[in-house]
């Protein structure tokens, strides 16, 4: 049966030299049409190859949607764009990666076994990440180590924004987001390049 609330998003844009890299870390994840409905590609009007590389790297029996821009609109408005086109499909849950970005095996089943316990109040569910410098992989936490963490929950506050300018707190790639609530807040500000995550 499929699982039409749960979906993988990646935007792209001229991802041609690694877009096949990243698809294969979520293939290798192992996983069924019952815990992901589908993954999109919401690809901002690439002028190279990236679509088909996607489609033609892509075997698993999960569907893959394929939402074309006709023009380049910046990152911020084409995942603000997906977003609102999966709430108004029925996806309540959108797993973001981006499309250089290499997926743990463990991490999507962590984050889907996440938002089944997740109070309706939750918005997001973010994890931990590791960065690679020079073809190796700097320490980080595992993706268990991360779903043990301490919650930590910054209303907008005084105390959330002291919080926000010690730098960076959470990885938006590898982030479940509840469609509804992205939307209603009107997702990434298209202005804000670098720092769209931290005003989100």
């Amino acid at each position: 049966m499929l699982n039409e609330t749960l979906a993988l998003l990646i935007p792209t844009y001229n991802a041609a030299a690694f877009i096949e890299e990243t698809i294969a870390s979520i293939l290798a994840c192992g996983l069924t049409t019952e815990e992901v409905g589908a993954l999109y590609l919401a690809d901002d009007a690439s002028t190279d190859d990236t679509v088909r590389r996607a489609a033609a790297a892509w075997t698993s029996d999960i569907p893959l949607k394929i939402i074309q821009l006709p023009e380049n609109v910046g990152e911020a408005c084409n995942l603000n764009n997906a977003m609102q086109t999966l709430e108004k499909t029925g996806v309540e849950w959108v797993l973001l990666m981006h499309q250089d970005d290499l997926v743990d095996p463990r991490w999507i089943r962590l984050a889907i076994g996440s938002s089944k316990l997740a109070d309706p109040h939750v918005a997001l569910i973010c994890c931990g990440c590791q960065m690679f410098k020079d073809g190796s992989a700097a320490d980080a936490q595992t993706p268990e180590q991360s779903v043990q963490s301490d919650i930590r929950v910054h209303p907008g506050s005084v105390e959330s924004l002291l919080f926000l300018k010690d730098g960076w707190f959470w990885c938006v790639s590898g982030t479940l987001f509840r469609s509804r609530e992205f939307t209603e807040i009107g997702g990434f500000h298209p202005e804000l390049c670098y720092a769209g995550d931290v005003d989100f």
